[in-house]
């Protein structure tokens, strides 16, 4: 697995629910317009499957299977098998327009894979191309851009921090101890958010 993968911060593994977005425009274009027509945010549903190397509720021979490839090809087969999922229930959901009733079936579609052979077949056959590079290319990209975004939040939470200072120090300068202690009780946990 990529460096930070793991981290408190889990930046590479963000990084992949890019990657994969990407990918999954690229090799089922279909499903995933439907789903961003839904709204459905499947990174919801990807990202545990990625951390855990679809070790959630899927069934054994499937779960060994994937386990046996990414043990063998690395984690870009992790890319495969996620796309795989979605391709293997493709009509069903391409059919499903409610967005309650989708979420709730893509969150059981790795349970019901239960014939190894046809997801295999999806991933390594119908996805060829699948070039390593481009996903070492994408999630490089995708890297520097979240290392981008983090750095700017920081400099937000920094600037928004200073501001609850000069605040609280003026309070204490003009008003006494009990009106700074509102104050800092109402911002303590106040987070800037990146517009």
């Amino acid at each position: 697995m990529p460096k930070d993968y793991y981290t408190k911060n889990l930046m590479s593994s963000q990084a992949d629910q890019r990657v994969f977005k990407a990918l999954l425009h690229q090799k089922a274009s279909r499903i995933a317009h439907h789903l961003e027509d839904c709204k459905i945010d499947y990174s919801l549903i990807t990202f545990n499957w990625f951390l855990t190397v679809f070790v959630d509720n899927i069934p054994a021979d499937t779960m060994i299977s994937i386990w046996d490839t990414f043990l063998y090809e690395g984690s870009k087969v992790l890319f495969r098998f996620a796309i795989a999922n979605f391709k293997y229930f493709e009509d069903e959901i391409l059919r499903e327009r409610e967005p309650i009733r989708l979420y709730s079936f893509l969150r059981k579609i790795s349970g019901r894979l239960n014939n190894v052979e046809k997801l295999r077949e999806i991933a390594f056959e119908d996805l060829n191309p699948f070039r390593y590079k481009k996903i070492v290319e994408l999630r490089e990209k995708h890297y520097t851009d979240l290392l981008v975004e983090v750095t700017e939040l920081e400099k937000l939470r920094q600037q928004h921090l200073e501001k609850i200072k000069k605040q609280t120090a003026h309070l204490f300068n003009h008003h006494g101890n009990s009106e700074a202690e509102d104050v800092l009780s109402d911002d303590e946990d106040t987070e800037p958010t990146l517009h």
